[in-house]
């Protein structure tokens, strides 16, 4: 994690984003200018060696947790929690996670208030 915004760095590096957007709604979503959450000039809060992470606008929860898996076999399941405090209309905030694993081809889901996943290629 970084020391300064908690954020997660290695192996996969999280990204806290803005989708200036034209127009959208609860369940519309269409992307237009993407720019990075200036996180830097936020006062952040780091708890718990990173694992809670929290500004005035955002905050992050990483629990871990071991799960059964369909044959029987135990694995780690991580789950990120995010919550935030939109203050602004048109604007959609996302994390990025990128990093040398991941080829997504621009494929990107964006979820519709917790109820389903829409799906976009950038």
């Amino acid at each position: 994690f970084d020391s300064k915004t908690g954020l997660m760095t290695h192996p996969i590096k999280e990204e806290w984003k803005v989708w200036k957007v034209r127009a959208g709604g609860a369940y519309l979503f269409f992307p237009g200018r993407l720019e990075s959450y200036p996180i830097e000039q936020e006062n952040v809060v780091v708890e718990e060696n990173g694992y809670v992470v929290s500004t005035s606008h955002w905050k992050r929860r990483i629990v871990e947790r071991m799960a059964t898996g369909k044959g029987g076999e135990t694995t780690l399941v991580v789950d990120f929690i995010y919550e935030t405090n939109l203050q602004m209309d048109n604007h959609e905030w996302i994390v990025r996670f990128a990093g040398d694993a991941i080829a997504n081809d621009g494929v990107f889901h964006t979820d519709l208030n917790g109820f389903s996943f829409d799906t976009h290629k950038f």
